[in-house]
């Protein structure tokens, strides 16, 4: 038997509680702060979007409130985006960048940062 013929149940989608485009304020994330700076200051234009959603009980993770800050960007043809989330209280992650389809990360190593392709 296959894991995925054990959960045939239909699993719940997450609520959105609460969202920008509703007119909800969006948290000050220092990294997307520092990113839509940078981004502004090298001709991109940077809007930093923001999502509360209470996701149900998995079969594997227990109900929780995840918090959602994107910065999309945009310049010329070139379009990226960066996102943080927050679990319950916890504290701001760095998820993922991409600009075009380049992933970024934050800091400069394996992969070149997003703060450097937008400077670029």
């Amino acid at each position: 038997m296959w894991a995925s013929d054990v959960d045939d149940v239909p699993e719940a989608r997450p609520e959105i509680l609460v969202s920008s485009h509703d007119g909800a304020p969006v948290p000050r994330v220092a990294g997307a702060v520092k990113l839509v700076a940078v981004a502004q200051a090298h001709g991109w234009t940077a809007r930093a979007t923001y999502a509360l959603a209470a996701v149900p009980e998995r079969a594997r993770k227990a109900a929780h409130r995840l918090a959602s800050v994107a910065v999309r960007l945009a310049r010329g043809a070139a379009r990226g985006w960066a996102v943080w989330h927050k679990i319950d209280e916890g504290a701001w992650l760095f998820v993922c960048a991409f600009i075009g389809i380049e992933r970024c990360g934050w800091r400069a190593g394996e992969r070149r940062s997003i703060l450097e392709a937008v400077s670029a």
